[in-house]
Parts: structure tokens; sequence; C-alpha cells
């Protein structure tokens, strides 16, 4: 569960980043922007090899979302993503991070990435369930619950 705030110094904004070595990443909006938040905008770069040089480049390297509240995305996690500042208000998501497990023990926090890509652990499924957008595929696709 994270909370971004305006005005705080700590949680206001999350700049461009990937996410470790989670294969998939999916936040789920408990908030809406424009009405429990202004700001906050989630921005996702357009492919999987767009790096911060493109993102300086320019919006047209990246996209920006505003899922409704209760809906979500979920996105391959090597694309870099982040969350812009807070304006005011406060905005709500949950992120949950999907890891290879294969080899993991009780006491690993976080699963090998190299594991999944040995086992052959596939990127994003191929297939967009009808009404997403495939602008999106391969790198991520709005969720359709």
């Amino acid at each position: 569960f994270l909370e971004y705030n305006a005005g705080s110094v700590a949680n206001s904004d999350l700049g461009w980043h990937v996410d470790g070595e989670s294969l998939y990443t999916m936040v789920i909006q408990l908030s809406q922007r424009g009405v429990d938040y202004v700001g906050g905008k989630f921005n996702i770069a357009k492919g999987r090899d767009a790096d911060m040089g493109d993102i300086a480049e320019g919006e047209e390297n990246w996209l920006t979302l505003n899922p409704p509240i209760g809906s979500g995305i979920i996105f391959n996690s090597d694309v870099l993503h982040g969350v812009s500042s807070i304006e005011s208000g406060q905005r709500r998501v949950l992120v949950l991070e999907f890891w290879e497990l294969a080899d993991g023990t009780a006491d690993d926090r976080r699963p090998d990435y190299e594991i999944a890509e040995e086992n052959g652990i596939p990127d994003f499924p191929e297939a967009i369930p009808e009404g997403c957008d495939t602008e999106l595929k391969g790198v991520f696709q709005q969720s359709c619950w």
C-alpha cells in the first residue's frame, strides 16, 4: 500500500525507476486523480528498451495513465515508470510485484531474476484481452476488470 501526499518531502512523488528484479508489477488505483488528488500522474515508458535519455527527450517517449478507482494496470517490472508530484490531496494505490519463486527459500526477500530467464519465464503474455489498448502490447496492458 502506497500513499503520496501533497507537500510531503518524503512521499509526494516517485521518480522514474524500474522495480528491481521482479517480473511484473501491478498497480491498483484506490483513489481518483482529479477527485482525491491533483498531480500524481502515473507515467510509463513506451518501450522496454527505453532509457533515461529517451525519457529526457520528451513526452512522446512515455504514456500517462489515469485508471479509474478500483482498476489498475500490470506491466513488465523492467519498464521505466514513475509518479509525478502530488499538488494537492492524497494518492493511494496498492502495488503488487510478481517474482519467480522456483529456487526461493523462506529467507529470500527477492528471488533471482536470472532464474526466471534461465527457466524460460516469458515476457508479458502476447494475448491482450478484447477492449485493452493494443498499442501497449509487450510493454503492459491496462486491466480489463
